[in-house]
């Protein structure tokens, strides 16, 4: 019942949406702008702050992309994730650690070596978390 419970109310929280911020390439780091033109030579995006991490919009084979950028410049593909997807654990660190904070959703992110981990999206933060649920680190957004 106490997961079900848990489930209902991340599905309900992540209905939300947190808006991302154009910036400046001057304002993207240098590790974050060499890693995308390593992947992808000859190609300018458009870079948006998104969760504490830089996205990198482009067009390539005529086709919108999108690809997400640690401060580190380690790519991830992301997803939004449903109530049942997320780790119990990352519900319960949240409810444990950010009492009186609302989560507005939860992304599935896929590293360039296949790695998942999960980010827990907050009004003012958003909190890194492994495959598990495990905490990992935070960002402000």
């Amino acid at each position: 019942m106490k997961k079900s419970i848990l489930y209902l109310f991340v599905a309900t929280c992540i209905s939300f949406s947190v808006k991302a911020q154009y910036v400046d390439e001057s304002k993207v780091p240098a590790t974050v702008k060499n890693a995308f033109a390593k992947k992808y030579p000859g190609i300018t995006p458009q870079w948006e702050l998104e969760d504490g991490r830089f996205d990198a919009e482009f067009k390539e084979n005529d086709k919108k992309r999108s690809i997400l950028f640690d401060r580190k410049g380690n790519s991830f593909e992301q997803t939004k994730v449903n109530g049942v997807e997320v780790p119990t654990a990352l519900v319960d660190y949240i409810n444990t650690n950010y009492k009186g904070e609302k989560l507005k959703k939860v992304k599935k992110l896929v590293g360039s070596n296949g790695e998942v981990s999960y980010l827990g999206v907050m009004e003012s933060k958003s909190i890194h978390f492994d495959a598990n649920g495990k905490f990992i680190d935070e960002n402000k957004n």
